[in-house]
């Protein structure tokens, strides 16, 4: 599991769209941010989240979509599936390399509550809880594109 797993981080971070997602969701972040709590003033981080959720809906599945059909195309999984790598180990595996691609882009949005913390009196167990929810709707967008990835196909 853990070779499956280097191999997909590897193999997503070689390529342009980890880099290409990673920048997208740190420019809206930045840019939602600085509308929300600094032009208009507002300390809590809660308002900028509710509104980076939309173009996680668009970035995810420019990430996740290729993922399944791309190794369906290039005959990867029966070559895994022959070797005797279980369903299972393999979409764990998957799910956590890109996984670990979308917490790259999140670190970015752990650090602003903190940072405004030190210029006004937020409330950071409010913050923190938003970006927990962010995360896990992040996760359960990222398992949802998975699974739609593993039953299409390329053309």
């Amino acid at each position: 599991m853990m070779g499956i797993y280097t191999y997909e981080l590897k193999t997503l971070l070689t390529g342009l769209k980890a880099y290409i997602f990673t920048a997208f969701m740190i420019l809206s972040g930045g840019i939602f941010v600085a509308y929300w709590n600094l032009y208009n003033g507002v300390p809590s981080t809660e308002y900028s989240l509710a509104f980076i959720t939309v173009p996680l809906m668009a970035a995810i599945p420019f990430l996740t979509f290729s993922s399944y059909s791309g190794e369906r195309a290039a005959g990867a999984d029966i070559m895994l599936s022959s070797i005797g790598v279980k369903t299972n180990a393999l979409t764990v595996s998957k799910f956590l390399a890109y996984m670990t691609v979308f917490t790259f882009s999140f670190v970015f949005l752990l650090i602003v509550p903190f940072i405004f913390a030190i210029f006004a009196d937020i409330n950071i167990a409010g913050a923190l809880s938003g970006l927990l929810g962010y995360y896990l709707y992040g996760a359960a967008l990222m398992a949802l594109c998975l699974f739609v990835s593993s039953v299409t196909t390329r053309p």
